[in-house]
């Protein structure tokens, strides 16, 4: 288990008018929908399947908190919303970083929003991280997620993040039959409902109450 005191944080300096960009997109917005909603951000696709939460489990949060929450989701350039009932977030690199910084809350990945958040100091930040170790990737203030269980205690987190040492490889490969040397690969069986199970494990209800909780 990797341990560190996360007393660190990236730094990222908006300009003013960068920072405009953010209180004008979140007026926007709240001009747009009525009923007075907090505004959520959300980043729901990362650059490996073992780090991404399934789709299903995203829109079961959708369909829990759309009545209190305007959610917005924060896309890269041919990525397609997972959901219609969400708002689109397609901006440049600098504006999505400002949008996140005056959000109410935000929901994330292991991926560049996570530290795009903590470097512009925003609010209420909440990190599904069943393959990847908090202590590593995360920063002071956010609500990580990280849930352990007898099925995944051996592989989490994961050895594709590359936490585990040699004879923890060797013994997987041997287990495998095959070499563990792809960032796509789980030690559960391809298709299985075990497979990623670090990540299904972080149940929507979870989400949910945290959420509801900031």
């Amino acid at each position: 288990e990797v341990l560190l005191k996360r007393n660190y944080s990236p730094k990222l300096v908006l300009t003013d008018s960068e920072k405009e960009f953010g209180w004008s997109k979140t007026k926007e917005l709240r001009g747009k929908y009525s009923g007075g909603k907090s505004i959520v951000w959300i980043s729901t696709s990362t650059s490996s399947p073992n780090k991404d939460w399934p789709r299903e489990y995203w829109k079961e949060v959708i369909s829990a908190v759309e009545d209190k929450y305007l959610l917005v989701e924060l896309l890269g350039p041919n990525q397609e919303r997972i959901d219609e009932r969400v708002e689109e977030g397609r901006y440049g690199l600098r504006e999505m970083v400002s949008f996140i910084r005056v959000a109410n809350a935000g929901i994330t990945l292991d991926t560049f929003t996570l530290h795009a958040a903590a470097a512009v100091d925003a609010h209420r930040v909440i990190t599904l991280l069943g393959s990847s170790n908090p202590a590593v990737v995360s920063y002071p203030g956010f609500t990580d997620l990280f849930i352990k269980s007898e099925k995944t205690a051996r592989c989490q987190p994961c050895g594709n993040h590359g936490y585990f040492d040699v004879e923890k490889i060797k013994e997987l490969e041997h287990e495998l039959g095959a070499p563990f040397n792809s960032c796509n690969r789980c030690i559960f069986p391809e298709g299985s409902e075990d497979e990623y199970a670090c990540m299904k494990q972080i149940t929507p209800g979870k989400v949910i109450d945290v959420l509801r909780k900031l």
